[in-house]
């Protein structure tokens, strides 16, 4: 059996779901089930806020839109699946080696998932331009820069640097912390 590990896979924003589906059928049409594990894209309940329309009503909403998740062995041919998918765009990383998430990051992030208490809303005051570090999630630890904020959303992105390319992250503001 391969030794798999977790990777992270850019998409087309707003086709995670769809590539998903893609993969699971691939690997499947392929026979490469022996390389590939679960594919994964995270999603979360959110409560909406007391201002919104719909306070209290519960809605689904993705963690990081535009990647997907994936537990798989590299070789030639996982990794052509992988990037011969229609809406994939690549894998985070070198673009011929992959660095894999470590699978405690995984692991933390699948039991968040599976807890049924949605996220607090955070009393927190973000600005365009300001450093802020990320606190959870696939890129725990890395630096970035305010490129928007929603307060009426608790929604951030950020631009962070990946391997020299500045590259937009959507966050809550509970997984980022100002960075002094």
């Amino acid at each position: 059996m391969a030794d798999k590990k977790w990777y992270i896979v850019h998409t087309y924003s707003g086709f995670e779901a769809k590539v998903k589906l893609a993969l699971e059928q691939r690997i499947h049409d392929l026979g490469l089930e022996r390389l590939f594990g679960e594919v994964l894209v995270p999603q979360q309940q959110i409560k909406a806020s007391k201002k919104d329309a719909a306070a209290g009503k519960i809605t689904t909403q993705k963690l990081f839109p535009g990647y997907v998740l994936v537990e798989m062995a590299i070789t030639n041919e996982s990794w052509h699946l992988i990037n011969d998918t229609p809406k994939v765009t690549g894998f985070v990383g070198a673009s011929k080696k992959p660095r894999p998430v470590p699978a405690s990051q995984v692991e933390a992030l699948k039991k968040r998932l599976e807890s049924d208490v949605p996220p607090e809303r955070v009393d927190v005051t973000l600005e365009k331009g300001q450093s802020v570090r990320i606190t959870a999630g696939p890129f725990v630890n890395f630096v970035g820069v305010v490129d928007d904020a929603r307060a009426d959303r608790q929604k951030v992105r950020v631009l962070v640097s990946i391997f020299g390319r500045s590259t937009p992250i959507d966050l809550n503001f509970n997984q980022v912390e100002t960075v002094k």
